[in-house]
Order: C-alpha cells, then structure tokens, then sequence
C-alpha cells in the first residue's frame, strides 16, 4: 500500500498484484520474515502496481532455491506471454531458454555478441560453461591467466565464466591455483539448455 500510494496507484490493485505474484497469504507479514523468493516476488509485485509495459530485471532468480526460481521463472514467463517486455540479465543457459527471444552478450560493459537466442545457444551449447567466484581484484589477472592457458573467458560484476571441455573440468582451477589466484567458489553451468 505504501508503494501503491507513491506511484499514484489505487489502493485496489494491491490486492490484484499480490494474488499475481502469489502472495496473497502472506500479505500482512512484515517483509523481514519473507523467504528470498517471496522477497523476489514482492519487489516484482511492487514493480508491476503501475502495469508498465516493460521490467527491467537484474539477475532475479541470484540466491533463490530451485523451487523459487523456477516459481519465478513461470511467473515471468506468464507475464511475457501476457505482453510484458523483459529486459532480463543473467547468466543461467536454462533462464536464457526459457525466456529469451534476444540474446545481447556484454563483457566489461561492450557488446560482444547480439542476436537471436536460437543463434546464441547454437555457439554456445556444445562446451559447458565453469563459472568461478573469486576476489574481484584478481578478476583481470585470472582472465589473463586463463586466457593463456587457451580458455574462452566472459568476464562481469560477480565472477568469471570459463568455456571448458566436456573433461578435465577442473582444469582451470588448477591454472588459477599455480598462478597464486585463489577460487571462492565455482558452479558449472547446465550445458544442455534443459528447460526447467
């Protein structure tokens, strides 16, 4: 309501928006005690009271369980099949599937690839894809590293994505541990574009 109220909306479409995105039940609780995915959905809830024909979303699903981001995902999904227009970042092959009709690649801020998701995914479907969390100071160093060693590296805000064979995955890793860079945490990337 306090949100409603400064976007100039009518207080009835509180209500509306919250049964959109699944909170109906949860409407008195203070946002404190709200999960990270149903937090997720209140800020989604709170940017549709005004129905604007376009989101902007910024790694939505980040920290989310399963369950919550595929949750998100379908929500998302209904509301592009209703009309909306996401302009969505991430880094998920299977969120890059399941929702995108355009795919923009940015590295360090500059566009590295633009077209059709179908083009996307044939360029990149057949290496997986090891993404390594480490000190952001050591970004540039361990792209370097990489890079010698003959790797494909995207480099943005929160880690580093690594183009690695289908063996020996740990590979990069172990480049990076020669060379004195330590790795926080890794994920390797679902390869198959498996729809959720």
């Amino acid at each position: 309501m306090f949100f409603a109220r400064i976007k100039g909306v009518a207080l009835r479409r509180v209500a509306a928006v919250l049964s959109q995105v699944g909170l109906t039940e949860h409407a008195r609780k203070r946002v404190g005690v709200l999960s990270g995915g149903m937090r997720q959905r209140l800020a989604l809830a709170v940017a549709l009271l005004a129905d604007p024909p376009l989101l902007l979303l910024d790694e939505p699903t980040a920290n989310l369980d399963v369950a919550a981001r595929r949750s998100l995902l379908d929500l998302l999904r209904h509301l592009k099949q209703g009309g909306k227009t996401l302009l969505y970042s991430t880094h998920r092959p299977e969120e890059v599937v399941a929702l995108a009709d355009r795919v923009i690649v940015l590295e360090r801020g500059r566009v590295v690839s633009d077209g059709p998701t179908a083009a996307h995914l044939s360029r990149t479907a057949s290496a997986p894809i090891l993404r390594l969390r480490l000190a952001r100071e050591h970004h540039d160093m361990a792209a370097t590293v990489l890079r010698a060693a003959g790797y494909v590296v995207q480099l943005n805000c929160d880690c580093l994505r690594v183009t690695i064979g289908r063996t020996n995955k740990a590979a990069p890793i172990q480049a990076l541990a020669r060379a004195g860079i330590a790795v926080d945490d890794f994920e390797l990337e679902a390869d198959d574009h498996e729809r959720d």
